[in-house]
């Protein structure tokens, strides 16, 4: 049955029904009174026994809840009618599932950030503790790579306005039309100095057909994107390898 009122309504004919058969059937010689009061202790009685199974997806929900509250959203509800509570519980159990991904891409989004952010403050620090201590002086190499690092620590920053901003919906692409070539040519630049600086041994090829391919996009977040998966793939290549634009990608995204 798809209605819970319906539910609701046989439940009460149903004990109406039986409490009126078992009198007529056995105690006939009852005081009107006394029939009343057996009557609707047996209605009450069978409208418990029947309740029971209609309300346990709301006890198995509220006792879901409570564990989710407390940071377990594994729990799910069972939900094998076709009333309104049972599509409340198939809602609840999409719902959870919706929670656990969410929570689970948090947990991830933290850890990636942390490791992001971790490697520029490492090195910001260790170049600071150098010059406080006397080991390496104040000269323009060091103040530039002090400096590097604290422009990618501005970038991680303002990527994660940015995944604020399109979380919220508050960020929109304006495309145009993109030359290629200029773009990625900058990417792989700016990739070429942060892998120096990082003391990474990588090379790039740049390898564009036709030379004066255009795409429309937002030139701002494709060249974020780029720069991306070329700082994944200088990351994580071997040693004496030369990553073209497709490796890049391939490397960024594994």
């Amino acid at each position: 049955m798809r209605s819970i009122k319906l539910k609701i309504s046989i439940l009460l004919l149903g004990s109406g029904a039986a409490g009126a058969v078992y009198l007529w059937l056995n105690y006939r010689w009852l005081p009107p009174l006394a029939t009343m009061l057996i009557a609707i202790a047996i209605v009450l009685l069978t409208a418990q026994v029947l309740a029971h199974g209609m309300t346990r997806p709301l006890r198995d929900m509220t006792a879901a809840a409570i564990a989710m509250a407390q940071g377990d959203y594994t729990r799910r509800v069972r939900a094998t009618s076709q009333d309104e509570v049972g599509q409340l519980a198939t809602a609840f159990n999409r719902m959870a599932a919706d929670l656990a991904a969410a929570d689970q891409q948090r947990r991830e989004l933290i850890a990636n950030v942390s490791h992001e952010l971790r490697t520029p403050i490492a090195a910001l620090q260790a170049v600071l503790e150098n010059v406080a201590d006397g080991v390496a002086e104040p000269d323009p190499d060091t103040l530039r790579t002090a400096l590097a690092q604290t422009e990618r620590l501005g970038t991680l920053v303002g990527e994660l306005l940015d995944l604020s901003r399109i979380d919220a919906g508050a960020l929109t692409l304006q495309p145009e039309l993109v030359a290629l070539t200029p773009m990625l040519d900058q990417a792989v630049a700016e990739a070429r100095v942060a892998a120096e600086v990082a003391g990474r041994e990588v090379g790039f090829r740049l390898d564009v057909r036709p030379p004066d391919l255009a795409v429309r996009a937002d030139p701002i977040r494709l060249h974020q994107v780029v720069i991306n998966l070329l700082d994944n793939a200088a990351r994580h290549a071997r040693p004496e390898r030369t990553s073209t634009s497709s490796d890049a990608e391939r490397e960024g995204t594994s």
